[in-house]
C-alpha cells in the first residue's frame, strides 16, 4: 500500500470537501479587508521578518491575501479556479485534493520562511530591510497556477476557451502557463541593477550592500516562485498515489457518463402499467395486478383488476 493511500485511511475523514469554495470565500474576505480595512490586512500577509518576531499567524492568514488585483478578468479568473477544483476533487477524491493544495501552501510558508533565516545568515541588516517591508511576501498565485498543471495533466486534450474566444487544449495552456513562469523568473533578474540602485539610493547602502541585497532579493523571490511547483514535481513522482493518470481518469469519466445516462433511461422506463386507463407508477400510489383469467401478460390497476373485460 503506498504512502498517500496508507495517510487517506488514517486521515481522509478529515479532509475538507469543497475546498476549492472555501479558498476562494478567503480571497473575497482578503478584497474586502484591503479595500476596507488595509491596516488590518497588512497583518494577514506571509512576512518571514514579523514571523520571526512572534506574529506567527501569518504562517496560515496568508491564504487570505489576493493573489492578483481584483477585475472583471480576475472574477473569471477565479470562476476557473473554481472549474479546477471541482475537477480535481472529483478524479482524485477529496483527501487527495486537500493534501496536493495544503502542500503546496506549507511548502510556501516554510519555504518562506528558511530563505529569509538564510539570508539572515549572510546578512542580518540586509535580511531585515528586504524582508521587513514585504519583499519576500508570498502569495498563492503559484499555488494556483500549479493547481492548473495537475489539472492539464488529468485532462490533457480538454479544451477551453482561450481569452473566451480561441479554442485550445488545456495541455498546450499548460505549456503557456509554464512559460510565464519562466518569463517572470526572467524579469526579476532583469531588475537586478534597478534594485541595486533603489537599494543604495533608499536604504543609503554601498554600492556592494546594494549589490547584496539586490541578489539576496532575486534570490529569495525565485525560490518563493519554484517552491509551489515542487509540489507539481511530486504529484508527478506519485502519480499512482493520486490516481490520476489521465488514460485512468478518462476511463473512470466515460464509465460515469455511461451510468448516469443509463440512470436517465431507466429512470423515464415505467415497471407497471394499466391495460385499462393506461396509469402507471409515477401517477400516484397505484397497487397493480395481473389478471389470471385473461390470455396474456395484461396488467391492470386496483380500479379495473375486477372490473375489466377479460382478453381472449
Amino acid at each position: 500500500m503506498d504512502l498517500v493511500t496508507k495517510l487517506e485511511k488514517k486521515l481522509g475523514k478529515y479532509a475538507v470537501k469543497n475546498l476549492i469554495i472555501y479558498i476562494l470565500i478567503g480571497y473575497a474576505v482578503g478584497y474586502v479587508l484591503s479595500v476596507v480595512a488595509p491596516q488590518v490586512y497588512a497583518y494577514l500577509t506571509l512576512n518571514p521578518y514579523y514571523i520571526a518576531k512572534g506574529q506567527v499567524w501569518r504562517i496560515f492568514t496568508w491564504i487570505l491575501t489576493s493573489p492578483q488585483d481584483l477585475g472583471l478578468f480576475t472574477i473569471f479568473m477565479f470562476l476557473f479556479y473554481y472549474f479546477i477544483g471541482k475537477s480535481l476533487e472529483s478524479a482524485w477524491g477529496t483527501f487527495r485534493y486537500n493534501l496536493y493544495m495544503f502542500s503546496g501552501i506549507l511548502f510556501t510558508a516554510v519555504g518562506a520562511v528558511i530563505t529569509y533565516f538564510i539570508m539572515y545568515a549572510v546578512d542580518p541588516e540586509l535580511a531585515m530591510i528586504i524582508s521587513k517591508n514585504g519583499a519576500l511576501n508570498a502569495s498563492t498565485y503559484y499555488i494556483n497556477l500549479t493547481s492548473f498543471l495537475a489539472f492539464a495533466l488529468c485532462f490533457p486534450d480538454m479544451e477551453v476557451m482561450f481569452f473566451f474566444i480561441i479554442p485550445m487544449k488545456v495541455k498546450w495552456l499548460a505549456v503557456v502557463d509554464l512559460v510565464l513562469i519562466a518569463i517572470d523568473a526572467l524579469e526579476v533578474f532583469s531588475y537586478k541593477s534597478t534594485l541595486t540602485r533603489v537599494f543604495i539610493q533608499y536604504y543609503s547602502l554601498s554600492s556592494a550592500d546594494g549589490a547584496t541585497a539586490a541578489n539576496m532579493y532575486v534570490c529569495g523571490n525565485i525560490i518563493l516562485m519554484l517552491l509551489p511547483l515542487l509540489n507539481f514535481v511530486l504529484l508527478w513522482y506519485f502519480l499512482k498515489g493520486f490516481r490520476n493518470n489521465p488514460r485512468q481518469i478518462k476511463r473512470r469519466m466515460e464509465y460515469r457518463r455511461t451510468v448516469n445516462r443509463a440512470e436517465a433511461v431507466n429512470s423515464n422506463i415505467t415497471k407497471h402499467k394499466c391495460a385499462i386507463c393506461g396509469v402507471t407508477e409515477k401517477d400516484g400510489n397505484h397497487v397493480f395486478r395481473f389478471c389470471s383469467k385473461c390470455n396474456g401478460n395484461y396488467e391492470y390497476c386496483e380500479d379495473h383488476i375486477f372490473n375489466h373485460v377479460h382478453k381472449e
